[in-house]
């Protein structure tokens, strides 16, 4: 079953090695129109996030993709909570090939009166993408209810059930705002709009050698294109901090967002090949000191749940992401720069 238009996606995400695959997909997958990115407090401060996805972009050759920074701290006062020890300092620590901006973030004023007209313009077409905490998504919907039952999907990465990465009972995005996330999945209209795609199904898709070996398309590190270069060093810098925790089990780094993009294909039948399957089920967030975050009250709800992604084919998920990065690559900015040069004025951090 095939649909022949683009999907008109907007991404709010906290990059993160993982959200800058997401952007890349966004940006050059042919399924979809990405319409503008918001960046959120997450994997490291708002200031790093929006840099660092203004610094993607102008990688790719992408800087007609506007950018509006979002909200800086959780809901209700909850504490920042970062994690530079996965992703860096900056977030997107491992490689000085990122090019410097050349580009800005838009008023940050102007995000949701911008976001609220784009789901006009789009209405019941536009799909939005979370790959951070859902601080910006709670604030946006509380100051705009009427457009909750406008928007197409509502796809988020987060949470988990039997699988976890912080406190041993939560999933790092649900856990960074936990009153955000309440407040989301709890809602009746945005809950019946919603996939979830949870470090159960995420935690399936990581990159092993072979696939690092194919990002670099089959040549070393110093033969390869900077496109393809910067990205494997990316991937194995948050490796090499992930081996570094020793943690059992770890067969290597893992693509947690861009499940949640990708599920899209499938939910509005570009193609079946992913596989996905799941189940809808409704539930609740803790916002109990002792277990932030945290799932709670399970239940299956087959009419009126969250869709619940359970498996996909991870082989024909990197045959989709693979494909993304030979038409990124091939159109990337940052391929007609000297090496040297970007090495040379690459200051991560600074935008």
């Amino acid at each position: 079953m095939t649909n022949t238009g683009r999907i008109p996606v907007w991404l709010d995400c906290d990059p993160g090695q993982d959200d800058a695959v997401a952007i890349i997909i966004a940006c050059y997958s042919v399924h979809f129109d990405l319409l503008g990115i918001s960046t959120v407090h997450g994997n490291v401060s708002l200031q790093n996030t929006t840099c660092n996805a203004l610094r993607v972009l102008t990688a790719i050759g992408k800087t007609d993709i506007p950018v509006y920074s979002g909200e800086e701290k959780p809901l209700d006062n909850y504490a920042e909570v970062f994690a530079a020890d996965v992703h860096g300092k900056t977030g997107l620590n491992g490689s000085n090939l990122l090019p410097v901006s050349r580009m800005k973030a838009k008023n940050k004023s102007d995000l949701f009166p911008h976001l609220a007209r784009v789901i006009e313009e789009n209405e019941g077409r536009l799909n939005i993408v979370a790959t951070g905490p859902l601080t910006n998504i709670a604030t946006f919907f509380r100051q705009y209810p009427h457009l909750r039952s406008k928007i197409n999907w509502l796809s988020v990465m987060g949470g988990g059930f039997e699988v976890f990465n912080i406190n041993g009972n939560a999933e790092f995005n649900y856990y960074c705002d936990p009153f955000a996330a309440k407040e989301v999945v709890q809602d009746e209209i945005l809950s019946k709009k919603m996939i979830q795609a949870s470090l159960d199904i995420t935690s399936k898709v990581f990159i092993s050698s072979d696939i690092q070996q194919r990002v670099l398309d089959g040549q070393n590190l110093d033969q390869t294109s900077n496109f393809r270069a910067m990205m494997y060093e990316l991937i194995d810098s948050f490796n090499k901090r992930m081996l570094a925790k020793k943690l059992p089990g770890y067969k290597g780094p893992v693509i947690h967002d861009p499940v949640a993009l990708v599920a899209l294909l499938q939910f509005l039948c570009v193609t079946n090949e992913l596989e996905f399957t799941y189940d809808r089920r409704k539930f609740d967030v803790s916002i109990d000191p002792a277990s932030y975050g945290a799932i709670t009250g399970v239940k299956s709800d087959e009419q009126n749940g969250i869709y619940v992604l359970k498996d996909l084919s991870v082989s024909n998920f990197w045959e989709e992401v693979l494909e993304v990065y030979d038409a990124a690559d091939r159109n990337a900015y940052m391929n007609t720069i000297p090496r040297e040069e970007l090495i040379e004025k690459s200051v991560l951090g600074d935008c």
